[in-house]
């Protein structure tokens, strides 16, 4: 007998997603008698249900299966034009390149709203700009965390529509180029957002009134001159003596002495403890030179880092290599929760109390310590894997000793000035 070779079955292909009208029936509690009800469903999202107007009468009977009523053509025929006015619906907004709902769609069903032609306001814009991003979060181009933060930054936007218009249905020819300072008071006075948070959120406005003028909803974007502060952080790094105290610890105990090694390598090459549990055999490299580096993306941001490795971080890794060999994965790590909990016992044993010791803290030690040593910005980012802006902002600054020093370098070998 011939051996039968298994066929692999093949991807199916992402087909064009349409609208579908379904049917249901409910029993009326006041003449016992079947009611047919319908909704939309869409894109993964239904519609409330509607009642047709239709009931199952005495002789007549409901098929689920084909979706008519057995005994009256009338009424199937009439299920039937239901459908194919969906359809219609559903390709008018397609060629008009507008984005839908499961609600929108029953909305022109059953004539409530006529969304092909009406200008969308305010609410309704965010929310057509939200499902627009629907497709990227499904690909995974953008992360079910940044979609979710979305809606939310929609409703706080609703709140504020109805805190200062009294309604949460504006339109978008009402907005005044005012609307930037005015969104601005409200999340910092009203709501107590910080200033990041209420800049991530005006910018998620400032995109979506963006979209609007390429949807032609609207001619202008009130908020395109408007720019959002945010006042620099207090970054908290430790200083190369408080570094070294931490290293030269004496610690019996093995576990909190291997929460200390991760610690002090996250010092020197500002991976982050996530990242480091991802950390495998493939991801460290040598150049000709001997120099041994690491490569591999934050799992935060998915941008490459490239991170020299430091004497002191070669020697843990060095530490680690029977681990290695045997795992696959470059470091042994354990949960956050039982790292942060090992972290607050270092600093305690070590008598840090400056500020609380956290894995943040070794990232911005790491980029404070090659800024301040002559590294760029730019290198710096590459370093960490992040934005220039974000460095700057975040995770490293110049000491006050290191601009005195290289103002007077300046001033010593331009002595004519």
């Amino acid at each position: 007998m011939e051996n039968k070779v298994k066929v692999p079955k093949q991807k199916q292909v992402n087909k064009l997603t349409t609208a579908k009208l379904i049917f249901t029936t409910s029993k009326s509690n006041r003449t016992n008698k079947l009611t047919v009800r319908m909704h939309v469903y869409y894109n993964g999202i239904a519609s409330t249900k509607v009642v047709t107007g239709i009931r199952i009468e005495n002789g007549e009977k409901w098929d689920s299966k084909s979706s008519e009523v057995l005994g009256n053509e009338h009424k199937t025929k009439y299920l039937s034009q239901l459908k194919a006015q969906l359809d219609d619906i559903f390709y008018n907004f397609q060629h008009r390149g507008r984005p839908m709902t499961a609600k929108m769609l029953m909305e022109c069903l059953t004539n409530k709203k006529s969304w092909i032609n009406q200008v969308p306001n305010l609410s309704d814009t965010l929310l057509h700009y939200n499902e627009s991003r629907t497709d990227e979060m499904k690909s995974g181009k953008l992360s079910k965390r940044s979609f979710s933060r979305f809606n939310k930054w929609r409703s706080i936007i609703i709140d504020f529509c109805k805190y200062q218009y009294q309604t949460d249905n504006v339109p978008l020819d009402d907005l005044k180029p005012i609307l930037g300072k005015q969104i601005d008071s409200f999340l910092r006075a009203k709501c107590g957002y910080s200033d990041v948070y209420t800049a991530k959120v005006c910018r998620y406005l400032k995109t979506c009134l963006t979209y609007a003028m390429a949807n032609e909803w609207t001619n202008r974007n009130v908020l395109s001159v408007y720019r959002w502060s945010v006042e620099p952080k207090d970054i908290k790094a430790l200083t190369n003596s408080e570094l070294k105290a931490i290293e030269e610890l004496k610690i019996l105990d093995p576990e909190l002495d291997r929460v200390r090694n991760l610690f002090v390598f996250c010092c020197y090459s500002a991976f982050g403890h996530k990242d480091l549990a991802e950390l495998r055999l493939e991801h460290i490299f040598q150049t000709t030179d001997g120099i041994w580096y690491l490569c591999h993306p934050r799992s935060k941001t998915n941008k490459k880092a490239v991170v020299t490795l430091s004497p002191v971080a070669v020697a843990i890794l060095q530490k680690y290599a029977d681990f290695a060999q045997r795992t696959g994965r470059l470091l042994p790590t354990q949960s956050d929760q039982d790292a942060n909990r090992k972290l607050k016992a270092l600093a305690s044993l070590a008598g840090f109390s400056r500020f609380p010791l956290t894995w943040y803290v070794a990232r911005r030690t790491c980029a404070t310590y090659l800024l301040n040593a002559g590294a760029s910005l730019e290198t710096v980012a590459a370093h960490l894997g992040n934005t220039r802006a974000m460095v700057e902002r975040f995770y490293a600054q110049k000491k006050n000793e290191t601009v005195v020093k290289e103002v007077a370098n300046i001033f010593n070998n331009n002595k004519a000035v």
